[in-house]
């Protein structure tokens, strides 16, 4: 069996498995998105600590890594923050 036969195959089955799952509202706004909102909320808001967010704490985090002392594009710096702090979204 070639790979492509093998993904079709697995898409398939796990839309035919799922396509009869039903979840009522309630549960998905208790059980799943309750996830995402305390997440966001560990985004969104400002530790107590030092006042950064986690996001902001990377950046800092690979600044100093990289003992920068002059000016540097931005697009470096994202990359070198991606690369160095765990950053696994967009381009990989």
């Amino acid at each position: 069996m070639n790979i492509n036969m093998y993904i079709y195959t697995w898409i398939y089955t796990f839309i035919f498995i799922n396509m009869y799952t039903y979840i009522y509202a309630q549960d998905f706004v208790n059980k799943e998105l309750i996830h995402f909102s305390m997440m966001d909320n560990m985004r969104s808001i400002p530790s107590l600590v030092d006042g950064l967010k986690p996001g902001q704490r990377k950046i800092l985090f690979a600044c100093f890594k990289r003992k920068l002392r002059t000016e540097i594009k931005v697009a470096q710096l994202a990359g070198y923050v991606a690369e160095h702090s765990a950053y696994h979204h967009g381009e990989q």
